[in-house]
């Protein structure tokens, strides 16, 4: 504004006298210097920190003086710098888009004149387009499957009969020449052995070379398996180049290539960026789709279920992905045509049948009989070791990734192809000698799932089982274990050094190898084991640890759990192993989540992209206040000429505005958005019917309308979601997570106070200590206090813990200084102060304060015996007449409680939390952190007792109503035998029996439930809905 460009006019002139007056700076800056800390120039060291201040203060007048020479012809408005790095990403409001969706779908019915073939034009296409990802999803994961196998037989050799024909069947038709000569490579001559070794080497080097220069040059984000873009685009942000067509297309060629070249990775999480990619692409056929980025954001989950179903064959499996691991928003009807893409998924790959086996299984197994109950500790065991090698890899991978990052020393000296060429150099030269590693993971992954026993005749003639049977026995030696704990610590460290290099690349193959290798081994121990102790009564089989190890190693990488185990279900068959699949998931991810994140979490992290992830015991200290922004551009409601607007809509930055009334009222009165503001008065002047000059107005919003202005009311957003600044930042994470919306304006007594932003608010949990529990003063105790008393500590030597978190976190923000200018032009000096050691010293011990004020009120208020209660309960007794007043029509809901979920988060935490993690001994935090999965499990044991008991009541009452058993009378017609007599052996009589009998159970029941419990009636689940819902039914 106007008035503000004379403002800073009249700053910078000052600015200018006052560094002429360095004897006048010193010594108010040692007056506030004294104000703020008391006694500070008695010593010599805090002589000398007021020095390194005073400097500080200078070197800021000058930087300020330089930044308004620069810029005082530019837009006012700038980006934070901490900000700047997601300059890239814009944010989607879910709400914006579901009603630019709704007046979209209300103008083609309007517009249309036949009603049925516009609903058909607008809900047919949300069946349609899904179903369309899923067979073009198949369809590139068939090919890249053909493809890879072709390319992979050329490592090995070449068939005389056709260069492009299965290497299978080729070996099949003996057409196949090695390279190493014929026979087997173990009878292979030295020479010829080198021989098909250097073939080997240089071949994959080639292949994976060729995919590494494709992706650099033509399409750099289809390296990596796209997962970690793909959750980002979901929670609500745009990358436009990372679905682009371009992309797609690299991805599918390059993963071709590097699958081919024996690299330790997989085509599985990259099927899920190419099935969005296809979304995006579909999304373009639709109007409703391209121009919506909600809309748009509803087919990637879908078309994400569908990359899962494709990649592993399991439709069920890929819904339940994408939804536990990717999907921010994920409604049911998302849920819905995510199911329906799944299938069309399946179905294609069905209709193309690439295994030859005619079934989605990929590595089916065969299990007879389920695990005896003392094998489950050993699954445990394998869920351990799942989660430790998880974070491991994790850990490492991260290290490894930051180190070749763009801009880092290693990148600048070694190209990223060079990078690719010396990893797959490397890999195929350690992964040549050993059977296990040479062939493609897939293949040693379907043997190690096998086993060798009578039960595997089943199993197809061709499938070679790599010598781990001894005919019908599986083999148990020393040599192969060693053989397979090799193999597998190879392919982890191979693993850990290209999952995010330069290829496209995924890490669900190399993971199930890893865990399936380890498993073996230890079912083989096991089957050892119980050959001489005899401890479990069913047949060991090493095949079922395989897959346990398998699917926790995967667990413990990217830490899912209940779309894991429906995954490891549909790719084996194995229908027994569930319970041992959930057991060894849920503890691969405890132990995991015990050290690091999950590897998608982590490069999320690490690659820098805005994503906000799941609530995790925020702190109710912490409120909005604390991280709004202040400093903020308005537009009035008298919004000056149009020219001047449109080169403020134009020049800025920013998203939006708050609009308010005028620049001394701030009252709020809604939000305009940039672009829409901007395209509407380039369409004004488009047309030639107005100029720069004329005035434009939201005549709404005022009471004097002015003649001749342009009104703008139209574009006034009013549904911007509005809170108090004392909103609890838990409350605030659930409303940016769970609303979808990227804006949330703050707002006291309707005045405009400060506006959180999605990037902003995902930015202060990023960097800063605000919002975990941990960090809140009032559990830390000297956290926020510390702050105040920093200064003095260490004047005196005595930098305590508290003061050294405090100047670590203040060393890496810049010391900047703000001036404040009175009516009349005049510079306040007193003013001219640094912020950061203001915010220290003046509110540090006010903050700890409020907090204890806000946390006595919490605990009053919601304490039985606290004042407050009593206030209540004094005042319904005096108001007797309450009930009469209520509405009628809410009369019959009087007897339901309805429950607040926020005011009971911040009850837990202000009466129960915050007390044990400040004043609590250990054994208290330790319970504390336990009870949440005590009382789960505590609560599946009482329900499985409970439904045992029922099982054998039920089935024992039954029986009697047919006859008895003379030996035991509470025995069951099948557990009785011999001994089971019948009531009559006459028809008659024995219905009667069975009649009498049937009536008496069912009237004794009715009269326990009426007589004790009129509420155990029916199945109970619309009760318990209701009660989930928010409602108190205790009864």
């Amino acid at each position: 504004s106007r008035r503000a460009q004379q403002k800073r006019g009249q700053v910078f002139a000052h600015l200018v006298d006052m560094e002429s007056r360095h004897e006048h700076e010193k010594i108010e800056v040692d007056a506030v210097a004294s104000r703020r800390l008391p006694g500070v120039l008695g010593t010599e060291r805090r002589h000398q920190s007021l020095q390194i201040m005073r400097q500080r203060v200078s070197m800021s007048l000058q930087q300020v003086a330089t930044t308004f020479q620069r810029g005082k012809n530019k837009s006012p408005g700038k980006k934070k710098h901490s900000l700047k790095i997601w300059d890239r990403f814009e944010t989607v409001s879910f709400p914006n888009e579901e009603s630019k969706d709704w007046h979209h779908t209300s103008q083609v019915m309007e517009t249309r004149q036949n009603w049925c073939r516009a609903a058909l034009h607008t809900r047919l296409i949300t069946w349609l387009l899904p179903g369309l990802i899923g067979f073009l999803t198949a369809s590139s994961g068939v090919l890249i499957e053909k493809v890879s196998d072709r390319l992979n037989g050329v490592l090995f050799g070449y068939c005389t009969s056709n260069a492009f024909a299965d290497p299978a069947e080729c070996r099949a038709s003996g057409s196949w020449v090695n390279w190493w000569g014929n026979g087997s490579l173990g009878s292979q001559s030295w020479p010829d052995y080198l021989q098909g070794w250097m073939f080997y080497v240089l071949l994959a080097t080639a292949l994976a070379s060729f995919s590494a220069t494709i992706v650099r040059f033509f399409a750099p984000t289809a390296r990596g398996s796209g997962i970690p873009e793909v959750k980002t685009i979901l929670g609500g942000f745009v990358m436009a180049e990372v679905l682009e067509f371009k992309t797609l297309v690299v991805k599918v060629v390059g993963l071709a290539f590097s699958v081919s070249s024996g690299m330790a990775l997989g085509k599985e999480g990259p099927l899920v960026h190419v099935a969005c990619c296809w979304a995006n692409f579909c999304s373009k056929l639709s109007p409703r789709y391209m121009q919506n980025e909600g809309k748009r954001r509803e087919l990637i989950s879908t078309a994400a279920a569908a990359g899962v179903a494709v990649a592993f064959g399991a439709p069920v499996g890929g819904v339940l992905f994408s939804y536990e691991e990717v999907s921010t928003m994920f409604p049911q009807k998302t849920m819905i045509r995510a199911f329906f893409a799944a299938v069309v998924a399946a179905l294609t790959l069905l209709w193309y049948n690439p295994t030859g086996t005619g079934k989605l299984t990929m590595f089916e197994a065969f299990t007879p009989d389920m695990p005896s109950i003392y094998e489950f500790p050993w699954f445990v065991a394998l869920g351990v070791m799942g989660g430790i090698l998880g974070a491991l890899f994790v850990h490492w991978n991260i290290k490894v990734s930051a180190g070749r990052a763009e801009g880092t020393a290693f990148r600048r000296r070694v190209p990223i192809i060079a990078e690719v060429a010396a990893i797959a150099l490397l890999t195929a030269l350690t992964s040549f000698p050993s059977t296990y590693t040479r062939e493609l993971s897939p293949v040693t992954i379907r043997a190690l799932f096998h086993s060798c026993d009578d039960f595997a005749e089943a199993r197809p003639v061709s499938q070679d089982m790599m010598g781990l049977c001894d005919g019908p026995e599986p083999l148990l030696s020393l040599s192969l274990v060693s053989s397979l704990v090799i193999a597998s610590a190879l392919r982890f460290l191979q693993m850990t050094i290209t999952f995010g290099t330069g290829v496209p690349c995924g890490l669900f193959v190399p993971s199930l190898y890893t865990g399936a290798c380890l498993g073996r081994c230890l079912g083989m121990f096991v089957r050892w084991l119980n050959a001489y102790f005899g401890f479990a009564m069913a047949v060991v089989h090493p095949g079922v640890y395989a897959m346990v190890g398998a699917a926790a190693v995967l667990g413990g990488v990217c830490r899912v759990t209940i779309s894991l185990v429906v995954i490891m279900y549909e790719l084996t068959s194995a229908l027994q192993l569930i319970v041992p699949f959930m057991l060894a998931v849920l503890t691969a991810k405890w132990v995991g989540d015990s050290f690091t994140h999950g590897i998608y979490d982590c490069c999320i992290r690490l690659r820098g992209y805005p994503y906000l992830h799941e609530p995790d015991d925020f702190t109710f200290g912490t409120r909005a206040c604390d991280i709004m922004d202040e400093e903020l551009e308005c537009v009035c409601a008298d919004a000056g000429s149009l020219g001047d607007l449109l080169r403020q809509v134009s020049d800025t930055q920013f998203g939006g505005f708050p609009l308010v009334r005028s620049p001394s009222d701030r009252t709020l009165l809604g939000y305009v958005h940039t672009q829409q503001v901007r395209s509407h008065l380039e369409n004004l002047l488009s047309t030639g019917s107005v100029g720069t000059d004329i005035p434009v107005i939201f005549g709404r919003f005022l009471q004097e309308k002015r003649g001749g202005a342009v009104d703008l009311s139209k574009l006034v957003d009013e549904t911007t979601l509005r809170i108090v600044p004392e909103t609890p930042l838990a409350q605030v994470h659930n409303i940016f997570r769970q609303l979808g919306i990227k804006i949330v304006l703050v707002t006291r007594f309707a005045e405009l106070a400060g506006i959180i932003t999605k990037k902003s608010f995902v930015h202060h949990l990023e960097t800063g200590s605000i919002g975990h529990i941990t960090h809140d003063p009032a559990v830390a105790g000297t956290a926020h206090g510390a702050g105040g008393d920093y200064f003095e500590s260490i004047a005196e030597g005595t930098d305590n813990g508290a003061g050294k978190a405090v100047h670590k976190a203040r060393k890496a923000q810049t010391l900047h200084v703000r001036f404040r200018a009175d009516e009349g032009g005049s510079v306040d000096a007193h003013a001219t102060e640094a912020p950061q050691l203001q915010n220290d010293i003046r509110q540090s011990r006010h903050r700890r304060e409020s907090l204890q004020k806000m946390r006595d009120m919490f605990v009053s208020a919601f304490s039985s015996k606290g004042p407050n209660t009593n206030l209540v309960r004094a005042g319904t007794a005096e108001e007797n007449g309450l009930v009469q007043r209520v509405k009628k029509s809410l009369k019959k809901y009087n007897k339901y409680t309805t429950v607040s979920f926020p005011t009971e988060d911040a009850k837990d935490f202000h009466e129960h939390t915050s007390s044990i993690l400040s004043k609590g001994s250990r054994l208290q935090k330790f319970a504390h952190a336990l009870v949440p999965w005590l009382i789960p499990a505590l609560v599946g044991f009482l329900t499985a007792t409970v439904g045992s008991l029922i099982e054998v009541a039920s089935d024992w009452m039954n029986s009697l109503r047919f006859g008895r058993c003379l030996s035991n009378s509470f025995l069951g017609r099948e557990a009785c035998g011999a001994d089971w007599v019948a009531w009559s052996t006459s028809e008659m009589q024995a219905f009667a029996s069975y009649v009498v009998i049937s009536v008496a159970f069912a009237a004794v029941s009715a009269a326990l439930v009426r007589a004790f419990a009129p509420m155990a009636r029916g199945s109970g689940i619309p009760e318990v809905k209701t009660i989930l819902g928010g409602f108190v039914m205790n009864e």
